[in-house]
């Protein structure tokens, strides 16, 4: 953004600073610019995680400022926290929130993605239900509701999800991904394989996403998740020593449990 060295502009907030105000006061206006900008500031991770720090400190004050029922400041807070994984200050937050708003449908998402960043899964179901509730056509929260019953082991409840989600509108990448993984996990295998070539075609590799969340399946006991996605991966990378090995530690587990 550019503007006038002007004294009657200030910025506003010590945190995502503005000057729109101050321009509608001085009766300047605003117009569009043609030029593309580009920022690279978050390129260098190191110093953007110093920078959200910073804005976490700064913030905090701001709050204890202004008092804990500043939505837009608690909503500040909360979104630089689950930045900084600071999962546990997040989920307060959030909740916080929710109690001065609870028809707040992004606060109950931003709650659900706090409890899933920390494996609370079944928290996480129903703050995204919560936020379902209040907006329904909210396209993250459907999905992530969808890897959240995943992780819960209600395979069938995330598959009626997805394929519903995916009647009502245009093919989304990450839905078709997730659906492949919950028809994996149901022991559909013919279907998710099918998926699987879509995927494929349309030059969308699974196997990261695949490999992930098998991890988190595999940290909750989900053994029987896990496996068969692991399997598709190593279908796809044989000489993959990680996959294989991850494969071997799960069919352990399984063994064991």
């Amino acid at each position: 953004r550019l503007f006038p060295n002007d004294s009657r502009i200030t910025f506003e907030n010590p945190v995502h600073e503005f000057v729109e105000t101050s321009l509608k006061q001085a009766g300047i206006g605003i117009k569009p610019c043609a030029v593309p900008v580009h920022h690279y500031g978050k390129l260098d991770r190191e110093k953007t995680t110093a920078k959200k720090e910073e804005y976490y400190k700064l913030i905090k004050s701001k709050l204890a400022g202004k008092g804990t029922n500043d939505e837009k400041a608690l909503f500040e807070a909360a979104v630089l926290a689950a930045e900084l994984q600071k999962y546990n200050e997040a989920i307060a937050y959030w909740k916080k929130l929710t109690m001065i708003n609870p028809a707040f449908s992004a606060a109950y998402h931003g709650l659900g993605n706090a409890y899933f960043n920390s494996g609370q899964y079944d928290k996480a179901v129903s703050s995204f239900r919560r936020a379902l509730e209040s907006e329904p056509d909210m396209k993250d929260a459907r999905i992530m509701l969808a890897i959240c019953e995943l992780c819960t082991g209600n395979a069938s409840s995330s598959v009626s999800l997805l394929e519903n989600f995916l009647r009502e509108g245009p093919p989304h990448p990450f839905a078709l991904l997730t659906l492949a993984a919950a028809y994996f996990c149901a022991g559909r295998v013919i279907e998710g394989k099918d998926r699987l070539r879509t995927l494929l075609s349309s030059h969308i590799d699974y196997t990261v996403y695949f490999s992930d969340l098998a991890k988190r399946l595999n940290a909750e006991g989900k053994f029987d998740y896990a496996l068969p996605l692991l399997e598709a991966v190593r279908e796809q990378q044989p000489g993959d020593r990680e996959i294989t090995g991850l494969l071997e530690e799960c069919r352990k587990e399984k063994t064991k449990a």
